[in-house]
C-alpha cells in the first residue's frame, strides 16, 4: 500500500496487466480547499509562513476583493490543484482543459474502487470497509475512536466565513474543479446507496 501525492498512472500501459494496483483517494470541496490552506498558512502551529502582521490578518474575501495573487491569481483558465492527480502524466494533464477533466473522470470509473469526500470521512471509511474488507476491515470503528481521540488545535478557529460575493466572485475559477467534485461526489454516493441496497449498513 502507498499513501502519498501521487498522480495517476496507467500501469497496463507499461506491460503490468496481471497485477494492477488498487487505487483509492478522497477529495475536499474546492473552495473548501483554498480557504482552509489560506487560514493554514496563516495560524496553523508550526506551518505558519513568513508574512507581514497586515498580510497574515487579512481576510479571504479581503485577499479575493483584491485580487491578491494569492487569492486569485490562478491559470487564466482557473485553478488546477486536485484534477491532474486524477489525469495523470499525459501532456494533456498539464493544463485546464475540458479534455483533461473528462480524462480524469475516465481514469475514476477505470481504475478507482473508491473516491471519498472529506466532508463524509465517516461514510469513506465503511465503504471502504464493505469494498476492499481485505485491508480495510475495521476501519471505520477505528476511526471513530481516532476521531474521539484526536482534538487537535484546528485553524477552523481562525477561519472567517467567506461572503456570497466572494464565492460568486471566485466561481468561474474553480469551474473544472468543482465539476470533477461534483462528478467524484455524485459516484460516491451512488456506491453508498449501492451498497445500502446490497443490505450493508452505511450511516452518515
Amino acid at each position: 500500500m502507498a499513501s502519498c501525492h501521487l498522480y495517476y498512472t496507467d500501469f497496463a500501459r507499461y506491460g503490468c496487466r496481471s497485477t494492477l494496483p488498487t487505487y483509492i483517494n478522497i477529495i475536499r470541496n474546492p473552495q473548501e480547499r483554498l480557504i482552509s490552506f489560506y487560514y493554514f498558512i496563516r495560524f496553523f502551529p508550526n506551518h505558519q509562513r513568513p508574512m507581514s502582521d497586515a498580510k497574515r490578518n487579512m481576510s479571504y474575501d479581503e485577499c479575493v476583493r483584491q485580487n491578491d495573487d494569492e487569492c486569485t491569481g490562478a491559470h487564466s483558465k482557473g485553478y488546477w490543484t486536485l484534477i491532474p492527480y486524477f489525469c495523470g502524466h499525459d501532456p494533456v494533464c498539464r493544463k485546464p482543459s475540458q479534455a483533461a477533466l473528462e480524462q480524469a473522470k475516465a481514469n475514476v470509473m477505470r481504475s478507482y474502487a473508491v473516491v471519498g469526500i472529506t466532508e463524509d470521512v465517516d461514510s469513506f471509511t465503511q465503504v471502504l470497509e464493505q469494498t476492499i474488507p481485505k485491508y480495510f476491515k475495521g476501519l471505520a470503528a477505528e476511526y471513530q475512536i481516532l476521531k474521539r481521540r484526536n482534538k487537535a488545535y484546528s485553524n477552523a478557529k481562525r477561519k472567517v466565513k467567506p461572503k456570497p460575493e466572494t464565492l460568486e466572485k471566485m466561481r468561474p475559477l474553480l469551474k473544472l474543479e468543482n465539476e470533477f467534485y461534483e462528478f467524484v461526489k455524485n459516484r460516491f454516493y451512488n456506491q453508498v446507496d449501492y451498497l445500502r441496497c446490497q443490505g450493508h449498513e452505511i450511516s452518515g
